[in-house]
């Protein structure tokens, strides 16, 4: 009867829209932003998915992704839409609030770094950073990958190892980037961070896992192509502990 009763005047209202979300962020954690930059930045993005279509969702190609890019830039698209849709959805996450942190936290860690990166990727998240672990195993109630991120791709827990790599660290020490990047690390560590939400109801659910097409954009910047990203992610069969490869989708496993 109570609810009745306050609900004839209730109205619901989303503090922040999705596609408004990218506005949020340049204001609240950039001074400015420099279009040009963004403009020359997805063009060149563009030229790379372009030579690597058959790799890559259909969308990736479209000139509306490129104004998409621009639109969130310095974040990369697939990067918001972890954060904003998958996520997100975890009940103690608290939306734009924690995608905010998360931002934020990413922002500071690629500064501290001197990290050279076109856009920033879920990959650039520093999976060292107590402040950053505590923020998404704890309030996605994932800590029990804690096991998998130390042995797999690398974390607080990793020096505390026998070998004090990790799996996907020994693997970029094996077959090293030309260029340098850490691609087996960035590549395993965006599956990983695509398995943080949906794990109860596992492959049921859409929100856990990531096909290999998805991962490929998400991961892949000029520089570390989409074949470069496959071939990381051919990998894990091999070379991962608690990365698994299952109907279509990588995830990362707790077993």
């Amino acid at each position: 009867d109570v609810m009745s009763v306050t609900s004839r005047d209730a109205v619901g209202v989303t503090p922040v829209q999705p596609g408004e979300i990218s506005a949020v962020l340049a204001r609240r954690l950039f001074d400015s932003i420099d279009k040009d930059a963004a403009e020359e930045v997805a063009d060149a993005y563009m030229k790379m998915y372009r030579t690597s279509a058959q790799m890559l969702p259909e969308e990736a190609t479209r000139p509306e992704y490129r104004n998409r890019m621009i639109s969130t830039y310095p974040f990369h698209p697939t990067f918001l839409d972890l954060m904003n849709t998958k996520l997100s959805e975890s009940e103690n996450f608290q939306g734009t609030r924690g995608v905010l942190r998360v931002f934020a936290n990413a922002v500071r860690s690629i500064w501290e770094q001197e990290i050279a990166a076109p856009m920033i990727h879920s990959a650039h998240l520093d999976l060292r950073s107590p402040r950053i672990v505590d923020e998404l195993l704890g309030r996605t109630g994932s800590r029990s990958l804690l096991s998998a991120l130390n042995s797999d791709i690398g974390s607080l827990g990793t020096d505390s190892l026998d070998d004090p790599h990790s799996n996907a660290q020994r693997a970029d020490r094996a077959n090293p980037h030309p260029d340098g990047y850490p691609w087996h690390e960035y590549t395993w560590k965006t599956v990983f961070l695509n398995s943080l939400v949906g794990r109860e109801s596992g492959l049921q659910s859409k929100l856990f896992g990531i096909n290999e097409i998805d991962a490929a954009l998400a991961v892949a910047q000029p520089g570390l192509t989409p074949f470069q990203v496959c071939k990381a992610l051919e990998d894990i069969v091999d070379k991962a502990y608690f990365l698994r490869y299952q109907d279509g989708r990588y995830f990362a496993s707790d077993e």
